[in-house]
């Protein structure tokens, strides 16, 4: 006898049509995610830098200090306060920032906070602390270009800045996000970063410049303005902060000290802004292109970098700086200390390539994890922010940098620089290393695997990294 044949049932039908929409819909947002950003820009106006005088500024190189100046920067304010960050989180340092808003909130002083939207999706949003502060009257939060699954295409373009404007005479910008790892150094893990204060005594210059910055991106329409919420919980948390507001004088006493600007800060000769365009989609890269003019301007170029992840035109590019000047030392993370495992498996996959360039490449060593990003040209030109020597950087993220004309400055950050290099192994075109007070380089297998398998992974996704 032959067996009789069932129809499928409904059921199973249903399912491999959901399976298959299931698979349509991952393959859009996966192209969607990889091939536009794969479109890079070239400048075609480039932006003149042209800087501002009368203006002081100073360096802030260690964790502690980068809290205590927020704090007393914020504790300064008296009409208004910009905080525009890539990834604010309620932890410790975190809360003690929104505690001190708090303060100045309830002070009367207008405070404007800028989000990246995936940070802010991911530790702001459900934060009850968070949003207590953005329901006072004089507070206003938005999130920079927040996930919206309608619109997949535009989840890489992220905004990367970080600065604090307060009132009409000062800021602070530079490549700390806000959070423990960038504001503390009692962990047993930590990023080195650094910011740079500007101080102009008579507005205007840079502080105007970055202020309009600032403006074009708050007035985005792809912007998601943070509605004020209140609940018990809600209430309960904004006591919480005015509690925490209080302890702060006791936790920073340093913090509690007014600020003497001319005894604290240095006179620069000119201070001027970078910055790529504000938009969430592929960008020009301005900020990139001022940078190479910049080093090509320049004899000894000194880079200060967590990551190098560089395309075809941005290797170009460095081709042409270093056939310029006489040298171009870059500082990076060893892949055995660095933070993010795929900047560090690039670096292992494109090293050869920088190096055949005629670079310098220093790979640090100092038991913590590098984040500052610094180019020095020659011995009197500073340029510091949030720019990362990556393809992201150049084409998809907003970034700031700073140009200062300060010798003095300079001198400051060429030491350190020079303090760090004795920390570096410098990388050879024969694989070997120079720089005896440096071991070779030596991972776990674990580490040593995942870097392999993240070496082979990482070529159609670089780009995005």
């Amino acid at each position: 006898m032959t067996s009789r044949q069932h129809p499928p049932s409904s059921g199973s039908h249903l399912s491999r049509v959901l399976k298959r929409a299931a698979g349509i819909l991952a393959l859009f947002l996966l192209v969607c995610a990889l091939v536009p950003p794969l479109v890079h820009k070239t400048v075609t106006e480039p932006v003149p830098i042209t800087g501002s005088p009368g203006e002081r500024v100073a360096a802030v190189d260690s964790n502690r200090e980068a809290m205590l100046w927020r704090l007393r920067l914020i504790r300064s304010a008296q009409e208004n306060l910009i905080l525009s960050t890539f990834d604010l989180r309620p932890d410790e340092t975190g809360l003690d920032i929104l505690a001190a808003l708090q303060e100045a909130a309830d002070r009367g002083v207008r405070i404007q906070i800028l989000a990246d939207g995936i940070c802010g999706a991911m530790y702001l949003q459900s934060s009850a602390h968070f949003r207590a502060l953005a329901a006072m009257p004089n507070v206003e939060a938005r999130f920079y270009n927040p996930i919206n699954l309608l619109k997949p295409w535009a989840l890489n373009y992220r905004m990367h800045d970080k600065y604090l404007i307060v009132d009409n005479n000062a800021y602070l910008l530079g490549g700390r996000n806000t959070y423990d790892l960038f504001l503390r150094e009692d962990l047993g893990h930590y990023n080195i970063d650094r910011d740079v204060l500007v101080y102009v005594p008579e507005g205007g210059g840079s502080l105007e410049a970055l202020r309009a910055y600032f403006d074009s991106i708050w007035s985005l329409g792809e912007n998601r303005v943070l509605s004020p919420s209140q609940s018990d919980r809600v209430e309960n948390a904004r006591e919480a902060l005015r509690q925490r507001a209080g302890k702060l004088e006791h936790k920073y006493p340093k913090a509690f000290c007014p600020i003497d600007y001319p005894s604290e800060t240095i006179p620069a000769r000119a201070v001027s802004l970078l910055a790529n365009p504000p938009h969430p989609g592929n960008k020009e890269p301005l900020v990139w292109d001022a940078l190479c003019k910049l080093m090509q301007q320049g004899e000894q170029i000194r880079i200060q970098t967590p990551y190098i992840i560089c395309g075809r035109a941005m290797y170009r590019d460095l081709a042409e700086v270093c056939a310029q000047v006489q040298s171009l030392r870059i500082m990076t993370n060893a892949p055995e200390g660095g933070a993010n495992p795929f900047g560090c498996a690039d670096f292992l996959n494109q090293k050869g390539k920088l190096l055949r360039l005629g670079t310098e490449t220093l790979e640090w060593l100092g038991g913590q994890s590098l984040h500052t990003k610094t180019v020095l040209i020659d011995d009197h030109l500073s340029v510091i922010g949030s720019f990362n020597m990556d393809m992201r950087s150049a084409y998809l993220d907003t970034e700031l940098m700073v140009v200062i004309d300060c010798p003095q400055l300079n001198k400051q950050l060429r030491e350190s620089f020079d303090a760090m290099s004795e920390s570096s192994r410098i990388s050879t075109l024969e694989g070997d290393y120079l720089g005896q007070q440096c071991p070779k380089p030596g991972m776990p297998p674990a580490r040593q695997l995942l870097y392999g398998i993240l070496r082979i992974l990482l070529w159609p996704v670089r780009h995005l990294l």
